[in-house]
């Protein structure tokens, strides 16, 4: 199990970050939190082997 709480603040803040605004924006947060959850995972692992 991965703990996804906070991924979409945190792909907004990044978002926010990188100047990202409107359509474009609205259709990418997802993808970004996606991506933070297996960064997170894939960082577990590293620690863990």
């Amino acid at each position: 199990m991965q703990d996804e709480r906070g991924t979409t603040v945190t792909a907004h803040n990044y978002l926010n970050a990188t100047n990202t605004r409107g359509k474009k924006r609205k259709n990418t947060v997802d993808a970004v939190a996606a991506v933070i959850i297996l960064q997170d995972f894939l960082d577990g692992r590293k620690i863990n082997q």
